[in-house]
């Protein structure tokens, strides 16, 4: 017991030495240039010095992007938005999705094999998702991920009593707006929690009203605010394919192949993504029917559950909507995120499961069906993740692009009576002259940093 006590520490100082590692290489390398979605900031009529609340709280396609506006209105004031400051909003927002998952899974760790939770979570830090690492728009990824989880932290972790006092149940309503209006997928995660909180509440209470809490009710009544208010003058975009429904094959397979991308896999391969189906998803199905649906749950048992729910209903939104675009689609790295954060969640599932097993199961003893749970789970993910660990290849590569980008901008900026039009590569397929124009009206950060280019080629 010692040992894997041991085991977890070292492990929970490998999780922050690699994390200031992935910080360190995504920030070296990180330019102020803006590309893809993030020019949509520097639109002309958008940003403004004023606050706007109107164009914080709308809608970006299909997400409420609050805090992602919120963090570059806040740096326009200061320093005239600079991308590189915003870059690294996003990496705080992560580290703090990171340290949540680790106290959501803290009872866990602190048991038997509780080493294998930390090694799961360690693997969050590999340059896979490397995209939402150095695109700083993607910076909503991290801030819905990190607002969600903390909701569920607050609800969930209050024992198996059940009792809420009205600062966490305001804390938790605050979290829980915060991370539906991040994007998309937070609103999600908060369904995915809102049906485990009414199973949770109608249980403990013996399903009579009158016996529910004040405070359970208030925390109701927040969260289903938090998930109406988000669909207010919703309208699906219009350059969206028609959904793709679970009757389908092709949802299936697109909902397979991405999940298994979070788990290390980047190739399509049906018996692969299988694999990694049934793993993420036996252990799940097993603690319901064991728990009757989360009747009979403990606190540890909602709470992962509730956290696994939310991500994996995030990934079948995303293979309803995208899979109308191709297979290929769901090996796209900046949807990897979700599937990362399932890895250590499965694998608490997996650690819930195998709490109180029987004396002896399948002609072997608990211990040893544990052990070797446990060492299978450890040789599957040391295998996929293998080779996942070029922090110089995925940042440095990206640096390139976008100084091949930047010299773009330059150019312009250097004869701007030469271009009706302008499409930079690796930045943004459309016409970017409008953005650019704008950029030097309000003298935005990534202007500045063009025109220094351009005087000190001209010297």
């Amino acid at each position: 017991m010692r040992l894997q006590a041991l085991a977890s520490k070292i492990l929970l100082l490998v999780v922050g030495v690699l994390f200031g590692i992935q910080v360190t290489f995504a920030l070296k390398y990180s330019i102020d240039i803006p590309c893809n979605d993030t020019w949509s900031l520097f639109d002309p009529g958008r940003i403004q010095r004023a606050f706007d609340l109107g164009w914080l709280l709308g809608f970006h396609n299909e997400h409420r992007i609050f805090t992602t506006k919120l963090a570059a209105w806040i740096l326009y004031r200061i320093n005239d938005l600079n991308l590189v400051h915003l870059l690294a909003v996003g990496h705080l927002y992560f580290g703090a999705a990171v340290v949540v998952t680790l106290l959501l899974l803290r009872n866990l760790i602190k048991a038997p094999l509780g080493w294998l939770a930390v090694f799961g979570t360690a693997l969050l830090m590999t340059p896979l998702n490397w995209e939402n690492h150095v695109v700083p728009f993607h910076m909503q990824f991290h801030a819905s991920m990190f607002f969600s989880l903390l909701y569920l932290h607050l609800v969930f972790s209050v024992g198996d009593r059940n009792h809420w006092t009205w600062s966490r149940v305001l804390s938790a309503g605050f979290c829980g707006f915060l991370g539906a209006f991040s994007f998309a997928g937070g609103v999600i995660q908060m369904i995915a929690a809102f049906g485990v909180l009414l199973i949770t509440v109608g249980s403990s209470a013996g399903w009579r009203a009158p016996k529910v809490p004040k405070t359970a009710w208030g925390l109701i009544v927040l969260t289903f605010s938090v998930i109406a208010l988000y669909f207010v003058g919703y309208q699906k975009p219009g350059h969206h394919p028609d959904p793709i429904l679970p009757l389908s094959l092709q949802f299936w397979r697109f909902y397979a192949e991405l999940l298994s991308l979070g788990f290390g896999l980047r190739e399509i391969s049906v018996e692969r993504s299988t694999m990694v189906l049934f793993i993420s998803h036996a252990p799940a199905v097993f603690l319901l029917v064991k728990t009757r649906f989360l009747t009979k749950a403990n606190s540890d048992e909602r709470k992962i559950i509730a956290a696994w729910a939310g991500l994996v209903l995030i990934i079948a939104s995303v293979a309803s909507a995208r899979s109308g675009f191709g297979l290929v689609q769901a090996k796209q790295v900046r949807y990897a995120e979700w599937g990362l954060f399932c890895v250590p969640m499965t694998i608490g599932l997996w650690l819930l499961c195998l709490r109180n097993l029987p004396i002896r199961l399948l002609g072997l003893s608990a211990l040893r069906l544990k052990n070797a749970v446990a060492f299978g789970l450890l040789v599957f993910l040391s295998l996929t993740f293998w080779d996942e660990w070029s922090f110089t290849g995925a940042y440095v590569n990206w640096r390139n692009l976008m100084i091949r980008g930047q010299d773009c901008v330059v150019e312009y900026y250097r004869n701007p009576d030469k271009y009706q039009s302008l499409e930079c590569p690796y930045l943004d397929s459309g016409n970017l002259v409008p953005n650019l124009n704008h950029g030097k009206t309000r003298n935005f950060s990534f202007y500045r940093s063009a025109m220094k280019r351009v005087r000190a080629e001209a010297k």
